[in-house]
């Protein structure tokens, strides 16, 4: 007897197992994405509220000597100090300039950490002077290293440290300090923040969320997308083994004959 055709994987027959493997793959994929996505939302939202915590004392948070902190990016502390008005720099910004001037902490000769006060479209800003109060997120220096063309001016390409330390004769803290004049619910005192004229700039890194913030979501999702990479081993051995079983009526092979046993008569 002659051997039927071997199955083919697009057969009629097997499109209930093509129409499982979508469902499958649809609803994994999906629940995974949900998961993922609340992960990511308890990461925001202790951001957020990382951002929004009591102010405190930039002293309490760091010293001047300190490499940054990874707690502390993102957090508000409180700067007391006096103005140095010479240090006074503008950092290139998409349309404009963030002004950017130095704080002494704790009064003139001091260490110094640089404020960055607020955006300007000119590299023209109002001079601030005497001592001054302020609230401030702490972020780190940033991973840039364009050169500056021109070290002898007051405009920096990119927000450095390395690039602002010849124009103050203090010690700088290894931090900016971004303003939050009137971006938080906080009461604490502030005077001569140093904001007056200029447009506001929101927190550029915000805080860091622990590792453990929405772990046991992301988990979720990645079991879901494993639970979908199941589904598509058990469609393939399914369809391999129905396209490859031998059809009906197919003679047995030559080596099955010769061990065949002969029947008596």
């Amino acid at each position: 007897m002659s051997s039927a055709a071997v199955l083919p994987w697009w057969s009629p027959r097997l499109w209930g197992a093509h129409a499982l493997l979508v469902v499958a793959l649809a609803a994994t994929i999906a629940l995974g994405y949900w998961q993922w996505h609340v992960s990511q939302d308890h990461r925001s939202a202790q951001v957020a509220s990382i951002a929004h915590e009591q102010p405190r004392p930039l002293s309490a948070v760091m010293g001047h000597n300190d490499p940054f902190p990874d707690a502390a990016l993102g957090r508000p502390v409180s700067i007391q100090g006096s103005w140095v008005p010479q240090g006074t720099l503008f950092v290139h910004q998409p349309g404009g300039y963030w002004v950017v001037s130095p704080v002494a902490v704790g009064g003139p000769g001091q260490p110094a950490i640089y404020v960055i006060r607020g955006f300007t479209r000119t590299p023209h800003a109002p001079t601030v002077a005497g001592t001054t109060s302020l609230v401030a997120w702490l972020e780190p220096d940033g991973s840039d290293t364009t050169p500056d063309p021109n070290p002898r001016d007051d405009i920096l390409p990119s927000l450095q440290l390395s690039l602002a330390v010849p124009h103050v004769r203090q010690q700088l803290y290894s931090a900016w300090a971004v303003s939050a004049d009137g971006q938080g619910a906080w009461n604490v005192a502030q005077t001569n923040d140093g904001t007056a004229g200029l447009m506001r700039v929101a927190n550029p890194g915000g805080g860091k969320a622990s590792v453990t913030t929405g772990l046991r979501n992301l988990l979720y999702a990645i079991e879901w997308w494993l639970f979908g990479c199941f589904a598509i081993y058990i469609w393939w051995r399914y369809v391999r083994d129905a396209t490859r079983q031998a059809p009906v009526g197919e003679p047995a092979s030559a080596d099955t004959q010769d061990h065949a046993v002969t029947s008596q008569p």
